[in-house]
């Protein structure tokens, strides 16, 4: 294999490394110690919808049905996740006054 290497393709490959890997773990590994565990994994079911909507708008990819469905599953589960954690943290500060 035999790759032509312009300049606009080593700087987004020294893009994609640094800011898509280097930068993106260093902020997640911050959050995981800064906030709850929950709510820091929420970022990664996230992840897919916001790379369908950013291909809707970049690439004028298709919105069909099946992807609004799985998109709002995607986001009720997630909603469900921070209702029922909220719900569980103010149990507990009422069972501990």
């Amino acid at each position: 294999m035999r790759f032509h290497w312009t300049p606009i393709a080593v700087l987004s490959l020294l893009y994609l490394a640094v800011v898509g890997s280097v930068i993106a773990f260093l902020l997640y590994y911050w959050l995981v110690q800064n906030m709850d565990v929950t709510k820091s994994m929420l970022i990664a079911l996230v992840t897919p919808v916001v790379a369908v909507i950013l291909g809707m708008l970049v690439l004028n990819e298709e919105f069909g049905w099946r992807t609004l469905a799985g998109g709002a599953m995607i986001i009720l589960g997630i909603a469900l996740i921070v209702v029922r954690t909220q719900r569980y943290q103010s149990v507990q500060s009422v069972v501990k006054t």
